[in-house]
């Protein structure tokens, strides 16, 4: 028997599922904090629930199987299509809705880094505007997370299918064609401009069109002077869709000073179901990484399974991602086992429980040692497990609080030292 976990999946031992426990504790506050709502769903659904938005292409990659009934059934391989399916069934929800949900999902493909079989997502959707401050709120909330884990090292690329539109169109690609250049620009960052430009030979599209649209993908200039140039050959509709990620970008970037936000004319962003804004979060430290965090406006989707005309956009964070930039951070602090170990010499024990349940009682996290070591190895273990502070009963009238960070100590009583504790 194999003590390995299955292929694409890893166990995690308490240090690591602490990184872990710190992402999932700092998102959840953000999404309250900015007025998100939990929800969830199986995590397996009708194969067509996972399909509808995705077509036949992705369900090579998902986890499927058949129950007693003969069903056709899939693990969930992202969030979204759960969700749309749960909006779109209860158009009684009152709107604008925001929504969160931090949940596994399972997508079958090759493993590599930062990429797994089996991963935690966490999602932030809000439905029912169409106004660019939806997206304003989604990447200032997700800049605060990312500065709270002590992530600093990002940039933000945005850019809007709509102005890819504009720029396809103006160079010649017909619209028949449109995801298909799409998918083969998506490929950019991988493959290079040569690259796409095989592609779009095996797939029936003059490649020619890559030298034209090089122009605006690499332009190395602000963020307005970008604008300013996609504007010189778009109609005053298409000027429109343009200054809608103007004011996305201008309004995150004056209440987010950071510079961390960057247009990009050549960001794609796979999934077919984007209607406008699209966006993309990467390391600068981990350059194989890739983005660690996606996602963009889909104003059709939930009209797609059968609901009423919604618009949405949602924000993914890649949690698999963002741990493994964590783990690299030098000087993150390591979470405790708890706060305070009880620790006790012989024939106290019974008094080191009680003082551990007053603790608890006051909301400080206790531990106490049950296998009635000496108090030198109940000490030792404390500091290997990084306990703030000991509690020590030498007698019912001697005790004494030990500081294990600053190495100092006290003596005191238990009421004193949940004062000085908390």
């Amino acid at each position: 028997m194999s003590l390995q976990p299955p292929k694409g999946t890893r166990d995690f031992l308490p240090d690591e599922m602490n990184i872990r426990e710190d992402i999932f504790e700092v998102a959840k506050t953000y999404y309250q904090l900015y007025g998100f709502q939990p929800w969830d769903g199986p995590a397996f659904e009708n194969i067509e629930t996972l399909t509808v938005k995705s077509g036949d292409a992705v369900k090579d990659e998902i986890y499927a199987f058949r129950d007693k009934a003969d069903r056709q059934l899939g693990l969930r391989f992202e969030l979204t299509g759960s969700l749309a399916r749960i909006v779109a069934s209860n158009p009684q929800l009152k709107k604008p809705l925001r929504l969160y949900n931090i949940a596994k999902a399972w997508r079958y493909e090759r493993p590599q880094f930062g990429r797994f079989r089996e991963f935690f997502q966490s999602d932030t959707d809000i439905f029912g505007t169409k106004s660019p401050n939806a997206e304003v709120e989604l990447l200032i909330m997700v800049c605060r997370i990312l500065d709270t884990l002590k992530i600093e090292n990002y940039e933000i690329l945005i850019n809007s299918r709509k102005i890819l539109d504009l720029l396809v169109e103006k160079f010649g690609v017909v619209k028949e064609k449109k995801t298909e250049a799409f998918r083969a620009l998506d490929k950019l960052a991988k493959i290079g401009v040569e690259g796409v430009k095989e592609e779009f030979t095996s797939r029936g599209l003059n490649s020619n069109v890559i030298d034209e649209l090089k122009e605006f993908f690499d332009l190395d200039a602000s963020n307005e002077e970008k604008f300013a140039k996609i504007k010189q050959i778009a109609s005053d509709e298409q000027i429109k869709d343009i200054e809608f990620l103007q004011t996305v970008v201008g309004r995150t970037s004056k209440i987010m000073p950071n510079n961390k936000i960057k247009v990009d004319f050549s960001l794609v962003r796979g999934l077919d179901y984007y209607t406008s804004t699209v966006f993309e979060i990467r390391s600068t430290d981990i350059s194989n990484m890739g983005s660690f965090a996606g996602g963009g406006r889909y104003d059709d989707l939930i009209k797609l399974y059968g609901g009423q005309d919604t618009p949405a956009v949602g924000i993914s964070l890649g949690v698999e991602r963002i741990y493994e930039i964590m783990k690299a951070i030098k000087d993150r602090q390591k979470r405790p086992a708890a706060k305070v170990m009880v620790c006790y010499t012989d024939g106290m024990i019974d008094e080191a429980y009680m003082a551990a349940e007053k603790l608890r009682d006051n909301g400080i996290s206790a531990i106490v040692d049950m296998d009635g070591r000496t108090l030198t190895k109940q000490l030792d273990y404390a500091d290997s497990v990084s306990v703030e502070y000991c509690y020590v009963i030498f007698s019912k009238d001697e005790t004494k609080l030990k500081d294990m960070i600053k190495k100092s100590e006290k003596v005191c009583g238990l009421q004193e030292a949940i004062k000085e504790i908390r």
